[in-house]
């Protein structure tokens, strides 16, 4: 009888963990294809004993990783990888961007492969005290040679990576995804044909700068004002703020723009398919350059046309490969610009926008793609 086997994963993120990259590749995709059962380790401050995820087992062991919570969970991560594997049939440990985690996982190298995930760069935020970047980088430098392989988001973080010396062969690019199967609704335009309907998901912090583009729809508000807009936050605290701004107090005196607190991606998801837009206007700062927005697949999973900046090499592919929407740049009159021309665009355009946008998604920027050559080149 075959011997079950198991990927051991430290996961950066609160129980339950309802991630694109968790949810798509590691808790469905590995199991479906090959029978590989995930062991998620995450973060809960309450604690939770193993709690079925999908297909995965969930365990909580840490509460978090900020300030003496990042020293204590070396040891704890040690020992619990010190039982686990003796009792279960683990080749691999995969963790998340968390280094205190890393440091533990590395001590048991000639055990198990280590597979080391970084979907952000932490050690070009600025917002990040300047010491603690540093021995990020280090740690980062010291031990990612002994990793059987890195996971990045992009070749741009692949190549912000090479200070670590890592060789070509132990990275692997897997963007950020979307994790959904097939809508089974039409793509067709809102129900409501005269208005044009944005939306946008994810963060609303500062660094964010929602203000800056929510100017460009007041301002076109002026001329223009057969479209509506809704904000979908991260957490209440953001929600608030946003709402305190010039920019959305002008946009929602005239009924055009409405906000909600954060929901599960699973209703989100649902939710999605009643838009015409998705915003992913991202400032072109130095750690979002890089990225690969979630956001862009999931609008694109639900049939949405995009609307994004250029500056996103990611985004700037996507688009031009898909012909799904508009691309412009991070100022304001290019910005206003794009965003007339879709308010005037006939509905037959929109929809062929749209349907390339769901089409495109569906063949290119699923999961799918990556499973089959993870486990096969990187995991015998």
């Amino acid at each position: 009888m075959t011997k079950k086997q198991y990927i051991l994963s430290f996961i950066d993120k609160h129980y339950p963990p309802n991630h694109s990259f968790v949810d798509g590749f590691l808790s469905n995709k590995i199991f479906r294809e090959y029978k590989i059962i995930n062991l998620l380790v995450v973060y809960s401050n309450i604690g939770i004993s193993p709690t079925k995820y999908l297909n995965s087992i969930c365990f909580s062991i840490h509460k978090g990783r900020k300030k003496l919570k990042r020293f204590t969970n070396i040891f704890k991560t040690y020992f619990f990888i010190s039982n686990i594997i003796k009792n279960k049939n683990i080749k691999y440990i995969f963790i998340r961007n968390d280094v205190s985690i890393l440091i533990s996982s590395i001590l048991f190298h000639n055990k198990v492969k280590i597979i080391f995930q970084q979907s952000f760069p932490f050690e070009n935020d600025k917002s990040i005290n300047i010491l603690k970047r540093y021995i990020y980088k280090l740690i980062l430098k010291f031990i990612l040679k002994r990793v059987h392989l890195v996971v990045v988001i992009s070749e741009m973080a692949k190549k912000r990576l090479q200070y670590t010396k890592i060789n070509n062969n132990n990275f692997l690019i897997i963007p950020l995804l979307n994790s959904y199967n097939k809508h089974k609704s039409k793509i067709i335009k809102n129900k409501n044909s005269k208005i044009i309907k944005y939306v946008y998901i994810g963060s609303l912090s500062n660094i964010r700068n929602i203000e800056f583009w929510m100017n460009c729809f007041y301002k076109v508000s002026q001329n223009y004002n057969n479209f509506n807009i809704t904000l979908f936050g991260n957490n209440s605290e953001d929600v608030k703020k946003i709402t305190q701004l010039e920019s959305f107090k002008k946009l929602k005196h005239k009924g055009l723009i409405y906000i909600n607190n954060k929901i599960n991606r699973d209703e989100l998801n649902e939710k999605l398919i009643n838009f015409d837009i998705g915003i992913s206007l991202i400032p072109p700062l130095d750690i979002y350059l890089e990225s690969a927005p979630t956001k862009l697949t999931e609008y694109m999973h639900s049939g949405l046309v995009l609307l994004a900046n250029k500056e996103i090499k990611f985004q700037k592919d996507i688009i031009l490969q898909s012909q799904s929407g508009k691309l412009c740049e991070w100022n304001k009159n290019d910005i206003m610009k794009n965003i007339i021309q879709i308010n005037k665009m006939k509905e037959d355009k929109l929809i062929d926008y749209k349907k390339n946008s769901y089409n495109f998604c569906m063949n290119n920027l699923s999961y799918d793609r990556y499973v089959n050559f993870f486990i096969k080149e990187h995991m015998n």
